[in-house]
C-alpha cells in the first residue's frame, strides 16, 4: 500500500522493524539490492539480486511464485526467476553456486521459482544473507501493507522519529516514478536510434537516386525504340514493387534472426512485441523511401530528350 524511500543513501534495517510495530501496519518488507555473479555459458554472468525478509512478504510483494515457497527463504537459501532458473538448469531443491558482489563465494539452496524477475530481480535472497555483502548494508526501500483509516498518519509519525527525511508514497505514485525513469531511459534509446536511422535513410536514398539517375541511356534507348514515358514509369513502378517486396522479406528475416533469440532469452516467449505503430512506421517508411528515391529521379531523367540522353555517359 505504501513505499518508504530514504532521503539519505539508505534506510537502516531497524527502520523496517519499527514500521512493523506501528499501529495499522500489517506487514513491512525492507528491500536491499545488490549483484551476484555465477558461471554461465562458459563465462561469468552478473545477476541483479534483492534481499527481503520473508515475514509478511505475501502481503507486500507479489513475485508470482510458480514453484516452492518464499516462506522458506531463510538462511542459505535463494529464490530464482523462472528464466534464470531455466538457463541455469536449476529447480526447487537445487544448488546455486556463485559469488556475492564483494567477491565472497556462496552456495545457496533453491526454495522457490517466480516469474516476475524482470520487474524486480533475477535472484531473491533472505535480507540478512545479502545485506552484509553490500556496500552499506542499508535498505533501498520498505514496502508497507496497512489497514485502517489512521495507518498512514501513524506511519508518517513513526518515520519522523526513526528515519527523519524519508518519504512515504503510495504504490501508485511509486509506480509513476518507476515509469518516469523507464521513459527517460527509453527516450535516450530513441534518440540514438533516430540518429542511426537518419544515416540509414541518407544512404538508402543516395543509393537508389544515383541508380535511377544512372539509367539515362537505358531510358533513352527505350524511348527511341517506341516506348512511351507512361510505359517506362510503369516498368519503374513494377521494379519498385519487386524491390520493396524483397527488401521487406529480407529485412524481416534479419530482424527476426536477431530479435527472436534476444526476446526468448529475456522473456521466455519467442514472439517479440511490436506495436501497430511500429509496423506502420517500418513498412510505410520503407515504401516511402523506395518510391521517393526512385520514382522522382526517374521522372527527372524522362524530362531529358531521348536524343540527348543517348549520348550521355553512364
Amino acid at each position: 500500500d505504501q513505499v518508504v524511500t530514504p532521503a539519505a543513501p539508505g534506510l537502516r534495517p531497524e527502520v523496517a522493524a519499527a514500521i512493523r510495530r506501528t499501529d495499522g501496519v500489517t506487514a513491512a518488507t525492507g528491500v536491499v539490492h545488490s549483484t551476484l555473479f555465477t558461471r554461465q555459458g562458459g563465462g561469468i554472468t552478473d545477476l541483479p539480486a534483492q534481499g527481503v525478509d520473508p515475514e509478511g512478504l505475501d502481503r507486500t510483494l507479489d513475485l508470482d511464485v510458480t514453484g516452492g515457497d518464499l516462506a522458506a527463504l531463510r538462511g542459505d537459501t535463494i529464490a530464482l526467476d523462472a528464466l534464470t532458473a531455466q538457463s541455469m538448469h536449476l529447480r526447487v531443491g537445487g544448488r546455486f553456486h556463485g559469488w556475492f558482489g564483494d567477491g565472497a563465494p556462496v552456495t545457496l539452496r533453491v526454495v522457490a521459482i517466480y516469474t516476475r524477475g524482470l520487474g524486480f530481480a533475477a535472484l531473491t535472497l533472505p535480507h540478512d544473507t545479502l545485506a552484509p555483502h553490500t556496500g552499506s548494508g542499508l535498505d533501498d526501500a520498505v514496502f508497507v501493507a496497512t489497514t485502517g483509516p489512521h495507518a498512514d498518519a501513524a506511519l508518517r509519525a513513526e518515520l519522523d522519529a526513526v528515519a527523519p527525511g524519508s518519504s512515504v508514497v503510495s504504490r501508485d505514485a511509486f509506480q509513476v516514478g518507476l515509469d518516469r525513469n523507464l521513459e527517460e531511459n527509453a527516450w535516450t534509446n530513441k534518440v540514438v536510434t533516430a540518429v542511426l536511422l537518419i544515416y540509414v535513410v541518407i544512404a538508402a536514398v543516395n543509393t537508389l537516386a544515383m541508380y535511377a539517375l544512372g539509367r539515362r541511356r537505358e531510358f533513352a534507348v527505350l524511348r527511341l525504340s517506341g516506348t512511351t514515358r507512361t510505359q517506362v514509369m510503369r516498368m519503374v513502378r513494377l521494379e519498385q514493387v519487386l524491390l520493396l517486396g524483397l527488401a521487406l522479406v529480407v529485412g524481416a528475416a534479419i530482424a527476426a534472426g536477431t530479435l527472436i533469440p534476444m526476446v526468448k532469452g529475456i522473456t521466455g516467449s519467442a514472439a517479440p512485441y511490436i506495436p501497430p505503430g511500429g509496423w506502420i512506421a517500418v513498412i510505410g517508411g520503407v515504401v516511402l523511401i523506395g518510391v521517393v528515391a526512385t520514382v522522382l529521379p526517374a521522372r527527372r531523367v524522362l524530362r531529358t530528350r531521348p536524343v540527348d540522353g543517348i549520348g550521355l555517359r553512364e
